[in-house]
């Protein structure tokens, strides 16, 4: 199963990359995806990628390919959200052609995506899952490049 691997800017510009299990398409006409980031168990507070994406309006999902998998588990910790996770991963940023958060290099596929709703499930820990629709502005895969999620 596909991870998506959610590339933010937050309103001040700190760089946010973060995997989410909880990811799938919903609509092929308009194209629209969602994933899930849950409310953090440590202290009940929204994800960064969930405050970016309310503040900016856009990001990228990145899938994830065996290649860079380590890297990635590397941005599932709770860091601070002044915490840039691609310089803690190593992973490279490289400018997107439609939305201001960068997409990462070492992915095949990358779908660049502005906002469309948040649905609220439950605040509790854990307990419910935020969900975010989002409409693909630009989807591209790296030719000759088999993904192997």
């Amino acid at each position: 199963m596909p991870i998506a691997f959610v590339s933010t800017v937050s309103a001040d510009g700190v760089r946010n990359l973060a995997p989410f299990s909880f990811f799938t398409g919903i609509s092929a006409n308009p194209p629209v995806i969602c994933f899930s980031p849950m409310i953090r168990a440590s202290d009940a507070s929204r994800k960064d990628t969930l405050r970016n994406i309310e503040a900016v309006k856009e990001f990228v999902v990145n899938v994830v390919s065996e290649e860079f998998a380590e890297k990635m588990n590397i941005c599932s910790a709770e860091f601070p959200p002044e915490v840039d996770e691609f310089e803690m991963s190593g992973l490279t940023p490289i400018p997107s052609d439609l939305v201001k958060p960068p997409r990462v290099k070492e992915s095949r596929i990358n779908m660049e995506c502005r906002l469309v709703q948040v649905v609220d499930v439950s605040a509790k820990p854990l307990g419910g899952p935020t969900y975010t629709h989002h409409r693909p502005l630009r989807h591209g895969a790296s030719e000759n490049r088999q993904v192997k999620p």
